[in-house]
């Protein structure tokens, strides 16, 4: 509805929006911070914030967009079927904060044209695999790029443990 699409402050709770697949926030204009907790959106297959010229924060909790993993569930097909994380034209976006274990498995993270994102904080064991797809017949898959391009005020890209476990390239440029 218009009113929420004029929401200045998103805050998800903790293990909330779960049955969620794709998660696109481009339609939020006004939003200026984005507060996702723990233990969400863990089923989502592509998430997109693109031209959200008001957005300052981004801060993402621990083990957000990663499948939960059943040790008795023999049908993991899911998992693999992840794609992008775009954050893009986001002209006021100042931190970017992604907690441990976030992005269990994506084919890429692109950050493009963020003109002030001054600092880049991303938790142990973000945007690698869980342990137990380390050793089972998917262990070849290329897990994807992580790029970072045109963030002129960018000051600070802090990378925790085991992040990035798989990815075939990484890419930074364009920065000041």
């Amino acid at each position: 509805d218009r009113l929420g699409l004029m929401k200045t402050d998103l805050v998800i709770s903790d293990n909330s929006c779960n049955d969620v697949y794709q998660l696109n926030l481009n339609k939020y204009k006004w939003i200026q911070s984005i507060e996702i907790g723990n233990e969400c959106f863990r089923s989502v297959q592509t998430f997109q914030a693109d031209g959200l010229s008001r957005l300052k924060r981004l801060n993402i909790g621990n083990y957000s967009f990663t499948p939960a993993i059943n040790d008795d569930d023999d049908d993991d097909d899911d998992y693999y079927e992840r794609n992008d994380i775009s954050i893009s034209n986001c002209d006021h976006l100042e931190t970017i904060k992604i907690g441990n274990r976030c992005f269990g498995i994506y084919k890429s993270l692109i950050i493009y044209g963020l003109s002030r994102l001054n600092s880049l904080n991303i938790g142990n064991g973000s945007f690698s695999p869980a342990d137990k797809y380390f050793c089972d017949e998917y262990y070849y898959l290329e897990w994807g790029k992580f790029k970072i391009s045109n963030c002129d005020l960018l000051e600070s890209i802090t990378v925790g443990n085991r992040c990035f476990g798989y990815a075939i390239s990484l890419q930074i440029d364009g920065l000041s």
